[in-house]
C-alpha cells in the first residue's frame, strides 16, 4: 500500500484504496493476523489508526464509511464541531496526491536503469491548458490555508498534535508542489521572454524550498524538541526531489509576479468531452457488484465494475454486467475514446483485469493490462496512478446521440476518467477533469 520515499514520510494512502486492498486479502483468506510495517511510525498515525481498526473489527466497514474514518477519528481529538471541515481537507489531501504524489513532482525516476533519468526537471503539468497546474497550485493553497486557520483556532495545548497529525502533511505537499511548478514556470516565463515574470517564479519556486525547512525544523523543535530529527530532508541515494531545482534569474532584472490564478477561458473544452462518471447507468448481471465509490480517482469518484473476487465473465458481451453513458452528438466521423482506470494487478495467477469498451454498440475492444513488477510501464501507471486504454470508434455524424459502453471482464476493474476527443483535446497531464 502507497510507496516508500526517503523524505516527508506523507501518508498520501487513501482510506478508500486501503480498504479495497484489504477486503481482497480478507475476502481470500487473511482473516486472523495482520502485519503491519511502519518504518517511521509517528508521521503515519492515520494511516495506521485505520489500518489496525479494520483489522481489529473489519466486518464493521465497508467502501463507504471507511472514507469517514479519519475526518470522525480527527474530530473526536479536536472537535465535532470540526468533523465536516476534516472530512473536505482530507478529501482535498488524497486527491492532489493521487494524481501525483509529493515526492513525485520533480518528475525523477528513482533507481531507474538510464541514470540520466534520475533527475528532476519539468512537470507534465500545463499552465496554459484546461488550468493543469493552475488549479494544483490553488487547491493545495487553500487546504494549506484551511489547516493554518483550524490549528490557531484550536486550544494551545492542542495545537502541535494537530500540526504533526494533519497541518504538517498539508503544507508541506503544498509548497513541494509549488517548487516544482514554479519552477517550471521560470523556464516557461523566460522561454516567452517574461524576464520579470520568470525572475518572480524562481524566487517563489526558493521561497516554498525555504518553507519545507523551516516547517521540518518546526516540528522537530516544537515541545522542545520531543520529535527532533523525525523530520529531515537527507541526501537520498538516488532521489533528488529534496533539491533546490534548477532554476534562472537575470541579474539586475526586476522580478513582477505572474499571474497563475485558474482561468475562465481554460475551462472551456472544443472538440472533446469529459464524461461524467456519475451520470452512468449501471447494469449488474451474474450478482456483479457495480456501483459508484467516493475516495479514489483524479476527481475523487470511480465505477467499480464488480469486486475482484466476484465471477469472470465475457467482456465481449455487451449484455453482461456494464455501465452505459449517454453522449451528444458529436460533429465528426470517427472519435478517440481514453480511459483510465486504477492500475491493479490481477488478483491472483490465472486471473486478468480485461474490460471492454464500445461506442454505439460496436464490438468491444477489450483492454487487458498485466505489467511486469518494476518494468518500465508498471513504474509509469504507478507515478501516475492510472493506467490508459485508448481506441478510435467509427460514428455516424447524422445520429443526434451516442451511447458509451464499458463491459466487465474480470470484476475488480475502476473507472477514473473518460474522455472523449475528435480533434480538439490539448496535452495536459491526466487531462481535463469534471468541473462542478
Amino acid at each position: 500500500l502507497g510507496t516508500p520515499h526517503d523524505y516527508l514520510w506523507l501518508n498520501t494512502t487513501p482510506p478508500v484504496l486501503m480498504y479495497t486492498e484489504l477486503k481482497k486479502a480478507y475476502d481470500t483468506g487473511a482473516d486472523r493476523y495482520w502485519l503491519l510495517n511502519v518504518g517511521d511510525i509517528k508521521p503515519m498515525e492515520l494511516a495506521v489508526k485505520t489500518f489496525f481498526d479494520m483489522a481489529w473489527d473489519f466486518p464493521a466497514y465497508d467502501i463507504v464509511n471507511i472514507n469517514h474514518h479519519q475526518a470522525q477519528y480527527m474530530a473526536s481529538l479536536f472537535g465535532q464541531q470540526y468533523v465536516d471541515e476534516f472530512q473536505t481537507l482530507l478529501d482535498e489531501y488524497y486527491r492532489l496526491a493521487w494524481s501525483r504524489k509529493p515526492e513525485y513532482m520533480g518528475w525523477e525516476r528513482e533507481w531507474d536503469a538510464i541514470p540520466a533519468r534520475e533527475v528532476t526537471g519539468p512537470t507534465d503539468f500545463s499552465f496554459d491548458h484546461y488550468n493543469d497546474a493552475r488549479q494544483r497550485l490553488a487547491d493545495y493553497q487553500h487546504i494549506s490555508d484551511e489547516v493554518v486557520r483550524i490549528c490557531q483556532d484550536l486550544p494551545e495545548e492542542w495545537q502541535p498534535a494537530f500540526f504533526e497529525m494533519f497541518a504538517y502533511p498539508v503544507m508541506a505537499a503544498n509548497q513541494m508542489s509549488r517548487k516544482f511548478l514554479l519552477a517550471q514556470l521560470n523556464k516557461e516565463e523566460m522561454e516567452k521572454g517574461n524576464i520579470a515574470g520568470a525572475n518572480w517564479a524562481a524566487l517563489q519556486a526558493k521561497s516554498a524550498h525555504d518553507s519545507i525547512q523551516a516547517l521540518n525544523r518546526f516540528y522537530n523543535t516544537m515541545l522542545n524538541g520531543k520529535w527532533m530529527d523525525m523530520m529531515e530532508v537527507p541526501p537520498g541515494f538516488c532521489a533528488r526531489y529534496q533539491e533546490m531545482p534548477q532554476v534562472m534569474i537575470a541579474d539586475g532584472e526586476k522580478d513582477e509576479p505572474v499571474d497563475i490564478a485558474p482561468q475562465e477561458a481554460q475551462e472551456q473544452l472544443d472538440g472533446c468531452l469529459v464524461v461524467d462518471l456519475l451520470k452512468g447507468t449501471l447494469i449488474s448481471k451474474q450478482n456483479h457488484t457495480v456501483r459508484f465509490v467516493k475516495g479514489l480517482g483524479y476527481d475523487w469518484h470511480v465505477v467499480q465494475l464488480g469486486e475482484a473476487t466476484e465471477a469472470t465473465t465475457d467482456a465481449t458481451r455487451l449484455d453482461g454486467t456494464r455501465v452505459e453513458y449517454p453522449l451528444p452528438h458529436i460533429e465528426a466521423d470517427s472519435v478517440t475514446v481514453t480511459v483510465s482506470t486504477l492500475p491493479f494487478f490481477p488478483i491472483y495467477k490465472g486471473k486478468s483485469n480485461r474490460y471492454g469498451i464500445s461506442i454505439d454498440g460496436q464490438s468491444p475492444y477489450v483492454f487487458e493490462n498485466l505489467p511486469t513488477e518494476w518494468s518500465e510501464p508498471w513504474k509509469d501507471q504507478v507515478l501516475k496512478n492510472g493506467v490508459e486504454a485508448r481506441v478510435t470508434f467509427a460514428i455516424d455524424r447524422k445520429l443526434p446521440s451516442h451511447t458509451l459502453t464499458l463491459t466487465c471482464g474480470n470484476p475488480g476493474t475502476m473507472i477514473q476518467r473518460i474522455i472523449l476527443d475528435w480533434g480538439g483535446l490539448k496535452k495536459t497531464y491526466v487531462g481535463p477533469g469534471v468541473k462542478r
